[in-house]
């Protein structure tokens, strides 16, 4: 097994364009981060450097995870979690 992982411009892009729009979502205090893991990928949302708790991530794809935490950051309720 290779153990070098090479990052392209293939995957950066659609990533960069990504970051691009959620960024015209964010309030100002909160950031939206994504944290690569062995097991995976999750979406984390801090205000002011704080935890904001978000809905639950089982069977929810990145897309799912980042609208979910847009959501959140401008004030949209998921059932009293907010």
């Amino acid at each position: 097994m290779n153990s070098r992982i090479y990052v392209t411009a293939d995957w950066i892009e659609p990533l960069s364009d990504l970051a691009d729009d959620v960024c015209l979502y964010v309030p100002i205090g909160y950031e939206i981060s994504l944290n690569f893991e062995s097991d995976g990928i999750c979406v984390v949302l801090t205000k002011c450097g704080h935890h904001v708790e978000l809905p639950d991530s089982a069977d929810k794809s990145i897309a799912e995870q980042i609208n979910d935490a847009l959501l959140v950051a401008n004030g949209f309720d998921f059932n009293g979690i907010v």
